[in-house]
């Protein structure tokens, strides 16, 4: 979100033939006030660049390898696009206290950081670190100093690296299974939070964790409920009224007194 504006990428998913657009409202009274055709493949990812590094732009990421960087004040006109990557974008994201940097993580295990330049017409953003892991990046975050950024990878391992350098600065395990992978992280203090899909498609494992210490215990199962209370009184008694004498089901006399 940028100032009054939502952003939310909407359109076709399958296929070369059509163009996913991104479409931009504000957000008193959800008016659209541009639409771009951006990407030939499903939009995965979108960042607007923070009011900390002076300028007003948006990123957006997708299947089809490539970064569109558009500038917001000139009515989303596009300023670059970058290539850097072989395979689909999993994350794109601002980061810099004055000037501008962009980074980027995507399944061809690779991280970008790219530095901008201001230019009379606009940015131009130059890479200046390439890193290759071993593992698949799902997600990322910067720090709220700008310094570091976290990425949750595919081994369940949290690795932390220099925005300026792009060197790794840390690594620590995010999950306590032996099973599925980081997918989404949150570096909002307090404290760290992290999703972690124990099995990619068919279940999640919860981690519940204390929000003034580091205390944290895996869930017994991955089931979260909701319990409402109807206030329709008519209808609850009519529907207790029709099990009791529904004659389809099995009755029996021996019921001891509980009490």
């Amino acid at each position: 979100m940028l100032g009054d504006a939502f952003r939310g990428p909407c359109g076709p998913r399958g296929g070369s033939r059509f163009a996913s657009p991104h479409r931009i409202h504000e957000l008193r009274f959800m008016r659209e006030v541009a639409k771009v055709e951006a990407h030939d493949s499903e939009v995965l990812c979108l960042e607007y660049s923070k009011p900390e590094t002076g300028a007003a732009l948006l990123a957006s990421a997708s299947r089809d390898r490539l970064i569109h960087v558009l500038n917001v004040a000139k009515n989303y006109k596009l300023e670059q696009t970058l290539d850097d990557h072989s395979s689909a974008i999993t994350s794109v994201k601002f980061a810099g206290n004055g000037d501008v940097q962009l980074i980027s993580c995507g399944a061809d295990k690779s991280i970008y950081f790219r530095n901008a330049q201001k230019l009379p017409d606009g940015f131009n953003f130059v890479r200046t670190h390439h890193v290759a892991e071993k593992t698949t990046l799902y997600d990322m975050d910067i720090d709220i100093t700008q310094k570091y950024v976290a990425v949750a990878c595919q081994d369940r391992n949290v690795r932390v690296y220099s925005t300026a350098s792009g060197k790794l600065r840390c690594c620590y395990k995010g999950s306590h299974g032996d099973d599925g992978s980081l997918l989404k992280l949150d570096t909002s203090p307090p404290p760290v939070r992290y999703w972690d899909q124990s099995q990619f498609d068919t279940g999640t494992s919860l981690f519940p964790q204390c929000r003034n210490c580091d205390y944290q215990q895996e869930a017994d199962n991955s089931c979260i409920y909701v319990n409402k209370i109807t206030h329709e009184v008519d209808e609850l008694t009519q529907i207790i009224a029709d099990v009791s004498q529904d004659p389809t089901l099995p009755r029996t006399e021996d019921h001891p007194c509980q009490k």
